[in-house]
């Protein structure tokens, strides 16, 4: 079977992986391997905790494969745990409920005080704001560019050919197969699989199935170069406020989603970010302020970044049609969870997990009133991990 991957981000690339020693595996990505899409700009942040189980079994997975992909390389991986705060007595039982709730899915976590919790990240935790923290020690931060550059060469010595630079313009179904249009002339498959994030609902279009994958803009920022903490310390969340935080190798780098949903037409985009206009400055000036060392994330670069967000918030995985399959609105969080649920999927071992992410969960529902219900997860973000 010929199978066509559109798509070269990191769930893209690891589908491609999965299904190279079974199939003719040809990937298609409109951008270059530099990856213009969200894995190319994506802070590397990967909590296993998702609130809903079956985030959690995606992000599981995907920590686990990463850390065997990375083999020991801090600088691809690194389980550096997480510490979620409470910046104040309203935002403590949070903290308790998320640890409960994480403990009976299996995952270790555990209270800290603020002085515990300040130990860990001083440049970050303020224990005179802190009225508590929780530590979640498995959680880690990735380098998803170089991580997918790995699994790329994985997938070519399994046989599979990635073409760069290569937009699809058009599909057809046939009896036979799918033809795809690019500007290099017709593709032909037998099975197509788009992972193409926030440009999926276009693309979708095309064959009038209703993909509703939402691209909002989301701030992040990185401060100057400073000298390295004297231990490796934790990311840090700010819940209440939705800031997060950690250390980038040679740098702090941190975000907000403390602001307004802000959605984005992507069909002329060919870059998953935006020109920095200055409208999200207030919003990290307000996070910069959470921090205890707020003069060592002063920024020095800015994105205007942009991701997807679905009506439930959870990722859209799996067959559209015999021919046509998805793997979209996945974060790198749960990346290669999502390309083994696909590859399940694919090969007909469909776990009652796989079978929640469904793309077809949403093919009654009104579009708008799903479009509403998408943005209106962006500031509820953390229950994704």
């Amino acid at each position: 079977m010929r199978v066509v991957v559109v798509g070269a981000g990191i769930v893209g690339t690891a589908v491609a992986a999965l299904r190279a020693p079974k199939d003719e595996v040809l990937v298609l990505d409109q951008g270059g391997p530099e990856l213009a899409g969200s894995t190319g700009h994506a802070p590397g942040f990967i909590g296993e905790y998702g609130g809903d189980p079956v985030a959690t079994e995606l992000a599981v997975a995907t920590t686990r494969a990463l850390e065997r992909l990375a083999d020991g390389d801090p600088a691809l991986f690194e389980r550096v745990g997480c510490l979620e705060i409470a910046t104040g007595p309203d935002g403590v039982p949070a903290l308790e409920e998320r640890l409960a709730d994480a403990r009976e899915q299996g995952l270790e976590a555990e209270l800290l005080t603020a002085t515990q919790a300040a130990a860990r990240a001083p440049e970050l935790v303020d224990p005179a704001r802190t009225a508590a923290a929780l530590f979640f020690g498995r959680d880690a931060v990735a380098d998803a560019r170089g991580l997918t550059a790995r699994l790329r060469a994985r997938a070519e010595t399994a046989g599979a050919e990635f073409v760069f630079d290569t937009p699809v313009t058009s599909i057809e179904l046939a009896d036979d197969g799918v033809r795809l249009g690019t500007p290099g002339g017709p593709v032909a498959a037998d099975r197509v699989v788009f992972c193409t994030g926030v440009w999926t609902a276009e693309l979708t279009d095309l064959l009038g199935l209703r993909c509703p994958v939402v691209p909002v803009r989301h701030p992040y920022a990185w401060g100057a170069r400073v000298p390295a903490p004297a231990v490796t310390e934790p990311f840090v969340r700010f819940p209440e406020q939705h800031v997060y935080a950690r250390w980038h190798g040679e740098r702090w780098g941190f975000g907000s989603y403390g602001h307004p949903p802000e959605t984005v037409e992507m069909g002329t985009r060919d870059r998953a970010d935006l020109s920095w206009d200055g409208r999200f400055d207030p919003v990290l000036a307000e996070a910069r302020a959470l921090m205890a060392r707020p003069d060592l994330l002063t920024p020095e670069r800015r994105l205007d970044g942009v991701f997807a967000v679905t009506p439930d918030n959870l990722p859209l995985v799996g067959r559209f049609t015999d021919r046509i399959a998805v793997a979209a609105a996945v974060w790198v969080t749960h990346s290669v969870g999502a390309a083994q649920a696909l590859d399940r999927v694919l090969d007909d071992r469909a776990t009652d997990s796989d079978r929640r992410l469904d793309p077809l969960r949403f093919a009654t529902g009104d579009p708008q009133l799903l479009h509403r219900q998408a943005i209106a997860h962006y500031n509820d973000i953390y229950t994704r991990g």
